[in-house]
């Protein structure tokens, strides 16, 4: 799902451990393990998850709630970004206008 959707679309996801190597730096990709965002958010699904004492979901639950939450920070940083720009209105970005 995050390599086929906006932002990120035809990006080879790279699933090898990030290892701090001059090789892997020159990787182009989606590279999850080095993001600091997606490992913050996975470090906040343990944490949450090990407080709250609950089972885990099943894999595909628990990816489309992790894709919802790292595309949620992924649009907040695009839309800060954006807000720079001449002519940004925050209100074309409401949910009203986004979800039909």
């Amino acid at each position: 799902m995050l390599t086929s959707n906006v932002p990120l679309p035809n990006l080879p996801l790279i699933t090898e451990p990030y290892r701090f190597e001059d090789k892997q730096n020159k990787l182009t990709g989606l590279f999850l393990g080095k993001d600091v965002d997606y490992r913050t958010l996975m470090d906040d699904f343990r944490h949450n998850y090990d407080q709250e004492e609950v089972e885990l979901p099943t894999a595909e639950p628990l990816a489309e709630e992790i894709a919802i939450n790292y595309y949620h920070l992924v649009f907040k940083a695009l839309l800060s970004d954006l807000s720079d720009y001449y002519g940004f209105e925050p209100s074309y970005f409401s949910s009203e206008n986004l979800i039909s």
